[in-house]
């Protein structure tokens, strides 16, 4: 009888296959994405990681926060210990799915990795240049408007219309260069068909997004109506600016935003996304902390909290979590965390308000429906 080496076996891919989960494309040179077994994943949120500088042979589900190794992903998949998991997946000998999850291996590792990305220094002073080449067009000057913020906030914000023509990214890339800035591993610009410097273009507008420090070190676009309708494959409203899947592209940071507030309480929100988090700023003069999902850089918000001085953290996640089981999940995750760390908490909810309003869902929609009720 032969057998196969046990770390063949023991492979993310191959253990994928076993587990019967749907792989729906190649990420980069190590990562494949897959519909998650765990949750209910319609559009592919489990990353299978082969081997990186950080991981091998590992899973991670952005929208449950499922993760862990390959033998532990056969284990929850079919109800089992890991020990369980181990010896059945070493003593499988099935050569044909073996050979298959080779050739998917070899496949995935023969693409192309994005650009190494600049330093957050260099992505600060390209993207505040870069933003002041753009303007905002009145429609999105509009949107904002109607979400509550003064000209003075959106200005402030630096908030850009990225639906721009062909012949003016090019100019616009030019005048970077001219100015003595590389695009080369800069998120969102890349070296199109033509052999020019480009940069990605939608129907919607720029977010930047701020570190601690005050830094812009990635952007956010918000898709128009138009755009989700125009294009099928987009999932969701808002879509980091990278271009990884081009050539010379570079893979965007899927960054914590931080908003410093005027008032010193002693508190922090902790809420989800980059314009949420500007506009619960604006109307409640608080810091924020915005994490790019409710399953992601749960670690970063504790390492951010600790470096603050650890103010109390009050969660803030929309209220569709009562309707939501991953999102619940995912807040009870980042509760345990603060506990583990030390950092008190409180959670908010308007559950009852909403119930009433369903256009409450968020805490700046609650934030601003207060502030009109008061004027």
């Amino acid at each position: 009888m032969d057998y196969f080496d046990n770390e063949e076996k023991l492979n993310i891919i191959n253990v994928a296959l076993k587990c019967d989960i749907e792989l729906i494309k190649t990420i980069d040179s190590s990562r494949v994405l897959a519909h998650c077994p765990f949750c209910d994943d319609r559009s592919g949120h489990m990353y299978l990681t082969i081997e990186n500088k950080e991981f091998r042979n590992f899973y991670k589900c952005y929208k449950c926060g499922s993760y862990g190794s390959s033998v532990s992903l056969y284990a929850k998949s079919k109800g089992i210990t890991t020990k369980e998991a181990y010896i059945e997946l070493i003593n499988d000998i099935s050569r044909e799915r073996l050979n298959v999850s080779k050739k998917i291996i070899e496949k995935v590792q023969k693409k192309g990795n994005s650009c190494d990305i600049k330093d957050v220094n260099y992505l600060d002073s390209i993207y505040r240049v870069f933003l002041d080449s753009l303007i905002l067009e009145d429609k999105h000057f509009n949107n904002l408007k109607n979400r509550g913020l003064n000209d003075f906030i959106i200005k402030k914000n630096l908030y850009r219309t990225i639906d721009i023509k062909y012949k003016e990214r090019i100019r616009i890339c030019k005048n970077l260069i001219n100015l003595g800035f590389d695009l080369k591993g800069v998120p969102g610009f890349y070296n199109d068909k033509f052999g020019k410097w480009n940069f990605v273009s939608k129907k919607g507008f720029l977010i930047p997004i701020g570190n601690l420090d005050g830094r812009i070190i990635s952007l956010q676009i918000r898709m128009d109506d138009e755009e989700l309708i125009s294009n099928k494959n987009l999932k969701s409203r808002y879509k980091y600016f990278s271009s990884y899947k081009y050539q010379d592209g570079t893979k965007a940071i899927a960054a914590i935003h931080y908003i410093k507030g005027s008032n010193n309480d002693n508190s922090i929100i902790i809420t989800e996304g980059p314009l949420k988090a500007d506009i619960t700023n604006f109307f409640s003069n608080k810091s924020i902390i915005a994490i790019p999902g409710v399953s992601i850089g749960h670690s970063e918000v504790v390492r951010m909290i600790k470096s603050l001085g650890n103010p109390v953290a009050i969660i803030c996640f929309d209220m569709d979590l009562y309707d939501n089981i991953n999102v619940k999940r995912s807040m009870i995750e980042l509760c345990k965390k603060f506990n583990e760390n030390n950092i008190s908490f409180v959670y908010k909810s308007w559950k009852e308000k909403y119930k009433k309003n369903k256009n409450l869902k968020g805490i700046d929609d609650l934030l601003y429906h207060e502030y009109k009720n008061r004027v």
